[in-house]
């Protein structure tokens, strides 16, 4: 089957959806589908799908859960379709493979019994999923930062939509063409993960091990260090750092600076302004926040295990969550900012952390300052942190690149449903196999 431009519209009547084929019609959702409010205790023999788990955009079901909570949840059968209320701007449509349970959050949808004859179900989850309706249910919902919209919502929509043989045609060649998208996604994903992973193992062999392969190495007696060099000495977090924590506040009772900073995951030092609704919120009182000048160290103690740590480009404040570490005489900040950001380094700290939530869990400060770390020349310190500028440089610029050929192809995606199941093309038949 192959793509030809369509020629022959008509008005649809309804102004989101605009011109369809002139041989298809408009329908509410509501004369195809109906809402199932079943609820109740997920059956040993049915499966619990929490709604985070089925990848946006897709409809794939990412891993299967059982209900250990035990919760009231809504009930669906196979063949039914599943529609998220919470954001839908995310896409999760779902046709469903199994009989189960699901989040209260997702609306289930199940074909009328008089048609089941006349409608392939899998053009409707194409046709649910498509970025034109994703956009017209998104701009009906209530709520501003959590977007949420409701079953009659949906019913309530018209669809362009054809008869059955066109259906499963648009189906079978939707089903044909995304998995030849998504399998070249999952590759430059591996890709790009592959890269990561030597971007990781190469800032963790460099601080620890320096530049020259040849180095006569010795026990750092570290567990996450391993062997250093031989002439290298391991030294305690407090004798490398001194801490800062004068506070924004001039003798008038007004704050010396308002240029707040923040620290975000992998990411580093960025001002607080370009967060977004990311994190916390800024306080209204920023004179009881720390100070961090150019060059110093940001170390958010309740997030240093996931990656929140980085060096400051710029004088501000941060929040009291975090901890503000200056170098000493003997120290090069740029090469501790690559020691902090080693996932190795990272998950050692697990050792001294406390909290229920893995992702929450907060550092000992007391502990963090005995901290042992390695500690190379000063003049070593500068070259292994030049030549990680460079080669984290080149990685990170592959990564960029593949991280542009993954959005390429997911935006391709996109499009080529919603062009397709709207009927801007027409899919011309080569062979066609019906299935449903």
């Amino acid at each position: 089957m192959k793509l030809t431009r369509n020629d022959n519209y008509k008005d649809s009547g309804v102004d989101w959806l605009g011109e369809i084929p002139s041989d298809w019609k408009v329908k509410r959702i509501k004369e195809f589908f109906c809402q199932i409010s079943e609820t109740g205790d997920v059956l040993e023999e049915k499966t619990y799908v929490p709604l985070e788990n089925i990848e946006s955009f897709t409809g794939r079901l990412i891993k299967k859960s059982s209900n250990e909570n035990g919760e009231i949840t809504n009930l669906f059968k196979k063949g039914d379709l599943l529609f998220n209320k919470l954001r839908p701007y995310l896409g999760k449509v779902i046709e469903c493979q199994f009989d189960g349970g699901v989040s209260s959050e997702a609306i289930v949808l199940r074909v009328k019994n008089s048609l089941n004859s006349k409608v392939c179900l899998r053009y409707f989850f194409y046709r649910l999923l498509s970025t034109k309706f994703i956009f017209q249910v998104n701009s009906l919902t209530t709520g501003v930062k959590m977007p949420r919209t409701n079953p009659n919502v949906i019913l309530a929509l018209d669809i362009g939509y054809t008869i059955k043989k066109e259906q499963i045609k648009i189906a079978n060649f939707l089903d044909k063409k995304t998995s030849q998208i998504d399998k070249k996604i999952i590759l430059l994903q591996e890709k790009k993960e592959t890269y990561e992973e030597l971007k990781k193992s190469l800032i963790n062999e460099t601080i620890c091990r320096g530049i020259d392969k040849n180095v006569e190495l010795k026990d750092s007696g570290i567990e996450w260090i391993g062997k250093i060099p031989k002439h290298w000495k391991i030294e305690r977090l407090k004798n490398i750092f001194d801490e800062r924590v004068e506070k924004n506040l001039k003798l008038e009772g007004v704050p010396i600076t308002d240029n707040i900073l923040s620290v975000m995951k992998d990411v580093g030092v960025i001002n607080h302004r370009d967060k977004g609704n990311v994190g916390n919120k800024m306080a209204e009182d920023i004179t009881g926040y720390k100070l961090v000048h150019q060059r110093d160290i940001v170390v958010n103690k309740m997030n240093v295990l996931i990656g929140s740590v980085g060096i400051s480009k710029e004088f501000g404040a941060l929040s009291v969550i975090y901890i503000i570490l200056k170098t000493k005489s003997e120290g090069h900040p740029e090469y501790y900012d690559y020691v902090f950001r080693s996932k190795y380094f990272q998950r050692y700290l697990r050792t001294i952390a406390t909290g229920i939530l893995e992702i929450r869990e907060a550092v000992n400060s007391n502990l963090f300052r005995h901290q042992e770390l390695p500690k190379p020349s000063k003049e070593e310190q500068i070259q292994i942190a030049k030549y990680l500028d460079e080669k984290t440089s080149n990685i990170d610029k592959t990564v960029s690149k593949i991280n542009d050929q993954i959005e390429t192809l997911k935006e391709f995606r996109k499009t080529l449903i919603n062009d397709v199941v709207t009927g801007k093309v027409r899919i011309q038949d080569e062979w066609i196999t019906f299935t449903r």
